[in-house]
Formats: C-alpha cells, sequence, structure tokens
C-alpha cells in the first residue's frame, strides 16, 4: 500500500510513497509530533501550511537510515522537503 500526498497549493506536485517509508519517517523525526501524533495507518492527515514548514524543517535536520528510500535516501529527502516547503499545506490518504 501506499501514502498519497495531494498539497494545497495548485502549483505543487502530488506524490505518493510505500507506508513503510512515510511511518519510518513518521517514527524517526519529530515529524510526528507536529502533525499531532497520527497513528501509523493509512488514516487521512490533514496538516496546514505552518505544520507543512515544520515538517520541512524536521526533515532538513533528520539523517535518513541507509536504505530508507530504495538506493538514494538522500533523494527521498530532498523530495520530502520540497513538497512540505511547496505545499502551502497538505493531506495524505
Amino acid at each position: 500500500m501506499t501514502v498519497e500526498f495531494n498539497p494545497k497549493s495548485k502549483s505543487c506536485y502530488c506524490f505518493s510513497v510505500p507506508n513503510g517509508t512515510w511511518f519510518h519517517l513518521l517514527k524517526t523525526s519529530i515529524i510526528k509530533e507536529f502533525l499531532n501524533n497520527p497513528p501509523l495507518t493509512n488514516d487521512p492527515i490533514y496538516a496546514t501550511k505552518k505544520q507543512a514548514i515544520k515538517c520541512a524543517e524536521a526533515v532538513k535536520n533528520w539523517q535518513p537510515t541507509e536504505f530508507w528510500f530504495g538506493s538514494d535516501p538522500e533523494k527521498g529527502k530532498q523530495i520530502f522537503i520540497e513538497f512540505f516547503e511547496r505545499c502551502n499545506g497538505f493531506e495524505t490518504y
């Protein structure tokens, strides 16, 4: 299964990642706190612009594990940072 990320901004892209990729990020960074401690399920998350910016800062300061995003964890990290900075808030499903 995957988690879909939909931005509020029309000028930002949608993307999806495997559940395990998103859940690992939630478990190993402080993002979970900024999003009101959502359960590790596919229940929707609704994030404001302020929460998204905090998520971007958290990911910038987070060190991914070696195989977190396949063979290129730094690329995955950059995708999340760019999305969180540009999305104007987001929802997942």
